[in-house]
């Protein structure tokens, strides 16, 4: 990927490529392409800070997040979602700190035991 990902420096992003390389598929519905939160970790974050995920989905987020060396929570409703994105996040080369929770992004109020 380090190949094809460029840092945008423009206001307009355009991403052909939906994310199928490494452990990223196109496969889950509402799934993004993994230069937006690749931009968006690199941009404002620095290595070890805490990425929150909140509406997880397949877990393009956190899967970033871990290649980049951050800490990562993040929470789904959806059980088969969570599934899907413990096996990619699994697979992904890194040692950081991630973790999925079955819960609403309404309530919020497991970060705050995670971070004590």
């Amino acid at each position: 990927m380090s190949e094809v990902f460029k840092l945008e420096t423009k206001s307009i992003w355009s991403f052909k490529d939906r994310g199928n390389y490494g452990v990223h598929k196109g496969d889950y519905r509402g799934n993004w392409s993994p230069f937006v939160p690749k931009n968006i970790i690199l941009r404002y974050s620095i290595e070890n800070d805490l990425v929150l995920d909140q509406f997880l989905g397949s877990g393009t987020t956190l899967i970033e997040a871990k290649s980049l060396n951050r800490r990562g929570l993040g929470c789904d409703i959806n059980s088969v979602a969570l599934e899907i994105s413990k096996k990619r996040i699994e697979q992904t080369s890194g040692d950081t700190y991630i973790r999925l929770f079955n819960a609403n992004a309404r309530d919020l109020s497991f970060i705050k035991k995670q971070l004590c």
